[in-house]
């Protein structure tokens, strides 16, 4: 099994907040955030890891962090570009990663190592799933990615347009299916999100590219929403897609 971390973004919330560090090396539990996320993907059988990071230089310290992990030069692989939008990041990555099936994680994803470990079985999914996107009904986020889905367990939407704000995406993608000749592949002409430091246009272009994937798959197939990191009774979820459920009584950490 193969993984990607998106670390292209600029981090400008961290920065707003005061924090000095690129936001892949802001500590949680005396360790970098990276850290965790790349310890939970291996731990959970991944065996190779590609890292998308910034072609900044503020980011050159986060590339020598990795460098310098045990293994890391047979199992973890750096590329540096900058992006203007999430989605390019996303896209660009997804490029790299050859052949499916692969898991795509943002650089701050940190799940319940069960969850993501169950989340992470191909066999589990029904063969016309495409791709899997999970989902938390724990939510800790001024602004966060709402996801709402029919009942046939396949995902409706996502962003602000949601009819009922319950579930949030999670970060983590689990691609099932070449995407190649869906819109994934390439950016609007139109550019439609802009890179630029503010939040709200950061958590635009995360929605987008979110909405946009899973719009791209709906067509010819499924892209379903699993429940990871749950504080609750996920009975909507349960009922609308039961093989596709992962579940913890664990929020994520």
């Amino acid at each position: 099994m193969k993984a990607g971390i998106l670390a292209a973004g600029t981090g400008s919330r961290f920065l707003q907040a005061g924090w000095d560090e690129p936001k892949p090396l802001v500590r949680l539990a005396d360790r970098p955030i990276i850290h965790h996320v790349l310890d939970n993907l291996f731990q959970a059988g991944v065996e190779s890891v590609e890292v998308l990071l910034n072609g900044h230089e503020r980011f050159d310290p986060v590339e020598d962090y990795l460098r310098g992990l045990p293994g890391a030069e047979q199992r973890i692989r750096v590329s540096r570009k900058i992006t203007r939008s999430s989605f390019e990041t996303f896209s660009c990555l997804l490029k790299q990663m050859g052949p499916p099936p692969f898991v795509l994680s943002t650089v701050d994803s940190i799940l319940d190592r069960r969850d993501l470990e169950r989340f992470l079985q191909p066999e589990s999914y029904p063969p016309e799933c495409a791709l899997a996107l999970a989902v938390t009904d724990y939510v800790n986020d001024e602004k966060p990615l709402w996801v709402e889905f029919d009942p046939t367990g396949k995902i409706s939407c996502i962003g602000e347009g949601v009819s009922e704000k319950r579930y949030v995406t999670a970060g983590i993608y689990f691609v099932l299916k070449d995407l190649s000749e869906t819109a994934v592949g390439e950016e609007s002409e139109a550019g439609e999100v802009e890179a630029v430091d503010s939040h709200a246009r950061s958590s635009a272009s995360s929605a987008t590219t979110s909405s946009r994937l899973a719009s791209s798959c709906s067509a010819s197939c499924s892209a379903v929403p699993i429940l990871v990191g749950s504080t609750g009774d996920p009975s909507a979820v349960r009922a609308s897609a039961p093989s596709f459920l992962v579940r913890s009584a664990k929020a994520p950490s």
